[in-house]
């Protein structure tokens, strides 16, 4: 049986896992730690001092996962915005009308 201070250095453990898995994009390995995330939460039960300080760390690292995941997200969207600029720049020169070039491949014997 797991006791609630255990349990709390568990989640502390998930914590920071889940903190360099959201770093390194890893997020399907982020979500399969909830299962393990949820049981050490119901093995907590009411907090003693001793516990208490490690429940709030794993909260402060749970935020420091939300900030990264946020940051991530916000780079993707801005890469979205940079390739569809790029896509639409692409179609201007597609539609332009310029002739094709002859290839150098082409056989000329």
């Amino acid at each position: 049986m797991t006791t609630p201070l255990q349990a709390a250095g568990t989640l502390v453990a998930l914590a920071e896992e889940g903190c360099a898995l959201a770093a390194s994009g890893r997020l399907d390995d982020l979500a399969a730690q909830q299962p393990a995330w949820d049981a050490a939460v119901r093995a907590l039960g009411p907090l003693a001092p001793e516990t208490a300080a490690l429940v709030a760390r794993a909260a402060q690292l749970q935020g420091e996962q939300a900030a990264i995941l946020a940051a991530a997200q916000a780079e993707v969207g801005s890469e979205l915005a940079r390739l569809r600029a790029t896509r639409r720049g692409a179609r201007g020169y597609a539609g332009a009308g310029l002739p094709a070039q002859a290839s150098s491949l082409s056989a000329t014997a």
